[in-house]
């Protein structure tokens, strides 16, 4: 008798294969810490959380994320180039955009921004990673991975401002590019808040600094949901209640977001702890959280907070 998934000859009464830990039959495996057959393919046991797949091996060459592969370094460009098409999917998903992707694609590919742009920019990031790789080798995929995160995310926001305006659900402001060679721990944060959520160009009612906030307001928001940390103060305070009591809306200070909505419990999420970001027609979600003010404001504070969070 055979084992049906690595064909090792197997002892008449054998249950398990010796060579793979499946089970003989090829339909499970099993994990030899605890004995637990788990599915075929399995890495880890779903009851102690063993590795039980002893045929898989990591590539120490390949990122995990991006799949780029550093025993090739010739190719690194054009497989920067195949990623960051990668990266533009994977956003329009996060965006509830899937059916526009055929849309951005086109013109991405029949566009001058890979010439224009994307072609320097992979040729920078592989020298870049290139030496971080020499001196660290894998150890700093991370590192490496967490820099191509940021340096998409700007690519990203470049495509979409100037070259697919027209497939967005929502305009961005042109004004916002100003940022695009900044790391943003050197940026007036104030401003870069003002720029990319245009205020002015919203019924809402927006406060732009800490002084023009009235006090009773800012009072009724701390002791609702604004519960900030020390020396902590409003750049961008919305109040959304209807009455203007102060007691539900947005907070946004330079190191994260506040809010309280109808119906839903306070919450509060730091930049750098944004885990998971989404864009919905009539909300956004962050770390999976509802978030809705309307429908323009949602789309530019979800780019505002998109772009944060890739600088951290």
């Amino acid at each position: 008798m055979n084992c049906q998934s690595c064909h090792t000859p197997l002892l008449p009464t054998a249950r398990f294969c010796h060579h793979c830990g499946k089970e003989a039959g090829g339909d499970g495996i099993v994990c030899f810490d605890c004995n637990t057959v788990n599915p075929a393919g399995a890495r880890f046991c779903s009851t102690c959380g063993s590795g039980i797949n002893v045929q898989y091996q990591p590539n120490p060459y390949i990122t995990p994320v991006y799949g780029l592969n550093f025993e090739d370094m010739p190719t690194l460009p054009s497989q920067l180039h195949e990623a960051f098409r990668v990266a533009l999917c994977l956003v329009l998903a996060q965006e509830n955009a899937k059916e526009k992707e055929a849309l951005f694609l086109h013109v991405f590919q029949d566009s001058n921004f890979v010439q224009q742009h994307l072609e320097e920019a992979t040729v920078l990031m592989t020298q870049e990673f290139e030496e971080i790789f020499e001196q660290t080798q894998n150890t700093a995929f991370a590192a490496i991975e967490k820099e191509i995160e940021r340096r998409f995310g700007i690519l990203l926001e470049l495509f979409f401002v100037s070259y697919a305006q027209s497939l967005l659900p929502h305009p961005l402001p042109t004004a916002i590019l100003q940022y695009q060679d900044s790391y943003l721990t050197s940026v007036n944060k104030q401003k870069m808040f003002i720029d990319y959520l245009q205020p002015d160009q919203e019924s809402l009612t927006i406060y732009t600094s800490a002084i023009e906030i009235p006090l009773q307001k800012l009072k009724n928001a701390s002791k609702v949901f604004f519960e900030a940390s020390a020396g902590e103060t409003p750049l961008i305070f919305l109040d959304y209640t209807l009455f203007k009591s102060g007691k539900e809306g947005i907070v946004l200070t330079s190191k994260g977001i506040y809010w309280k909505h109808h119906f839903h419990k306070k919450a509060q999420v730091s930049f750098s702890q944004i885990n998971t970001l989404a864009y919905f027609d009539d909300r956004i979600e962050i770390n999976g959280i509802y978030l809705n003010i309307a429908p323009a404001f949602n789309y530019k504070l979800y780019k505002l907070l998109y772009r944060l969070q890739s600088n951290y």
